[in-house]
């Protein structure tokens, strides 16, 4: 996911997922390029982070979008810029 100023999220996700790592080490895999704008913070996740018993993948990757549209704008420390 990638974070700009404005508080706007994208997801930045393949088409479609290769095999995970580790599975098949001759498997190729695929690049991709996103070009994103200065100041942009780019989150890395797994599915562990959003995936709960409880609530299913996509309500958990809302979820996770609203909490970082939330932050924009504070510093590590939680204090407003």
């Amino acid at each position: 996911m990638a974070v700009d100023l404005r508080g706007r999220v994208t997801v930045l996700a393949a088409e479609r997922a290769d095999l995970r790592l580790g599975v098949d080490p001759d498997v190729i895999r695929r690049d991709a390029q996103v070009v994103l704008k200065l100041d942009t913070v780019v989150l890395f996740n797994t599915d562990g982070l959003v995936r709960r018993r409880d609530i299913d993948l996509d309500e958990g990757l809302a979820r996770l979008q609203a909490l970082l549209a939330e932050l924009v704008g504070r510093d590590l420390d939680g204090t407003v810029r």
